[in-house]
């Protein structure tokens, strides 16, 4: 093997990898609608972070070089004149990357199938394609684990963004019944489904729901979640309005 494809594969070391990652993240919060943006980010991130191990431990299998194509796609910096793959800018490079990972979908399985779909929703929102990210939420959502946690996640803040707070609701509680020991993604729930009935106009089970996870950190502030401060906050500003 080359030097330079040494250099490549070094790009999936975690810290390294996640980096890049971030990056691409970064381009979609700055082009894409604002609601389906965060969605998109948080699923790809949470997904980048509980599937990294997954796909590392396939990456010798050849199923997974198919995945690898995209994943080397994205990795690249648009503008980067010494970069061994050329875009003339971002919107190329992620047009190119999902094509790679579309191809990845329909050829594989299991959790390799699921990580393309992961980034492949990235891809999507940084190229204004909201509404196409729906079949991919829901295929996650049919499959198992922290893939299907994603999934319904994803499908609630879909719905969320669209006002259709039924189905939001609906896909909120169905992540619950994926989740095993995950206490982080669960309180994330809870102050989704806050947030959603808040949107909803029912400001009794918004306040209701936002208690709970208030309360349950109250007394430990070394464990409190990184939104803690801004449900705190919603908590006080609903209850001035009641």
């Amino acid at each position: 093997m080359t030097k330079r494809k040494e250099e490549r594969r070094e790009l999936l070391k975690q810290d390294e990898f996640l980096t890049r990652m971030e990056r691409a993240i970064r381009y979609s919060q700055d082009h894409a609608s604002r609601v389906m943006m965060l969605v998109a980010a948080g699923i790809v991130v949470v997904g980048l972070i509980f599937g990294l191990q997954a796909f590392r431990s396939h990456q010798d299998h050849q199923a997974a070089q198919v995945l690898y194509k995209g994943e080397k796609i994205l990795l690249t910096e648009a503008d980067d004149p010494q970069a061994e793959l050329k875009f003339e800018d971002e919107k190329a490079k992620n047009e190119a990357a999902l094509a790679e990972l579309e191809k990845a979908i329909s050829s594989t399985t299991g959790e390799i199938q699921a990580q393309a779909r992961v980034r492949a929703i990235g891809c999507l929102v940084a190229l204004g394609r909201n509404e196409d990210t729906l079949a991919h939420y829901e295929a996650l959502s049919k499959s198992n684990g922290i893939y299907a946690s994603l999934g319904y996640m994803g499908l609630g803040e879909y719905y969320r963004a669209k006002k259709d707070y039924a189905k939001a609701l609906q896909a909120f509680n169905d992540c619950f019944n994926t989740l095993s020991g995950t206490d982080g993604l669960a309180d994330l729930l809870k102050y989704r489904i806050a947030m959603t009935y808040k949107d909803q106009g029912d400001t009794a089970k918004a306040i209701q729901e936002l208690e709970v996870l208030i309360n349950k950190y109250a007394e430990d502030t070394s464990k409190q979640p990184t939104f803690y401060s801004k449900a705190k906050t919603l908590l006080d500003d609903l209850k001035k309005e009641t």
